[in-house]
């Protein structure tokens, strides 16, 4: 796991793209708190899901809050 982690040094970015219902969110989610471990930096976690969403990563702000990551959508 740790060789993942060296490659994605000096990276700012990260877009999770799939089907619906393909674990985009659930995999986001876990990187995003994982990330927030790893770094003294803000984690910003965008939710941009506005059409027929399966799961809303809003739903889970205050956990995400809990483990140093920012979360950004709009209503």
């Amino acid at each position: 796991m740790q060789a993942i982690w060296s490659q994605l040094e000096g990276r700012h970015n990260f877009v999770f793209v799939g089907e619906a219902g393909s674990g985009k969110s659930e995999i986001a989610i876990s990187f995003a708190k994982q990330l927030a471990q790893r770094t003294d930096k803000t984690v910003h976690f965008f939710d941009l899901d506005m059409t027929k969403p399966l799961f809303r990563s809003r739903d889970v702000e205050e956990e995400l809050s809990r483990a140093g990551v920012q979360v950004h959508y709009q209503e």
